[in-house]
């Protein structure tokens, strides 16, 4: 579970990043972007993000100077890097409806926030491989991975898609292939996650053999890791 965390911390942190490029991108090619209006319009429906970034100004900490040079009238530029993952994600969602940009990943990023909070919390990620009947699922990521080939049945991954951990896992592999855009990292990345499927979590998998929940979670998990890696 701990190796697992930190190379799943890993991939979200890269999605972080590449979200905070994206919006800055897409304020710096959008000529009706000033950088300010949108980010106004996002604190004034939203006080409790603004009261965070003040009372950030007033902390001291590695980037106390950007808070206090930028607190009271953040630019998109600055607002990324005063919020955390979650309120992040609801800028750039906000951003993208502000300006009537189409994007198709945001809306499945409160996947890769709750394992990217899991991870960074070091909570038990595995303690549950049982589905969840009332959990709901991503609907698009399912759908996705039932068209697929990538040698699960339509009913394995409806099963597998119950399970909160497992639903999170494949809903981050999919934005990460389509959000971070660098091939090498993306390659790194998998190779390094392939590794420890291969590796490390089998090494003791006499002792789980005869446990359906996690013979059928580790096949999953690791068929789509390899889809998505492909």
């Amino acid at each position: 579970d701990m190796y697992l965390r930190k190379l799943l911390l890993k991939m979200t942190i890269d999605v972080e990043h590449y979200l905070k490029v994206k919006i800055v991108n897409d304020c710096q090619e959008n000529p009706a972007d000033d950088g300010y209006k949108a980010v106004t319009s996002f604190l004034e429906k939203h006080p409790e993000v603004k009261s965070q970034i003040l009372a950030g100004a007033r902390a001291p900490g590695y980037d106390a100077d950007i808070f206090r040079a930028h607190a009271e009238s953040p630019a998109v530029w600055n607002i990324v890097e005063m919020i955390g993952f979650y309120a992040l994600i609801n800028v750039v969602e906000y951003h993208c409806t502000y300006f009537n940009i189409p994007d198709d990943e945001i809306k499945h990023c409160s996947s890769v926030s709750r394992i990217r909070n899991a991870a960074a919390h070091n909570l038990c990620m595995l303690r549950s491989l049982r589905p969840e009947p009332a959990f709901k699922f991503d609907m698009d990521t399912c759908f996705e991975l039932t068209q697929s080939r990538c040698g699960l049945t339509p009913t394995e991954i409806s099963h597998n898609m119950k399970i909160p951990v497992l639903n999170d896992f494949a809903v981050m592999l999919d934005v990460y292939t389509k959000m971070v855009s660098s091939p090498k990292v993306k390659e790194m990345t998998f190779k390094e996650m392939t590794d420890f499927f291969d590796g490390r979590m089998i090494r003791r998998k006499e002792l789980f053999e005869n446990n359906e929940n996690i013979t059928g979670a580790y096949k999953f998990a690791r068929k789509i890791l390899g889809f998505f890696a492909a």
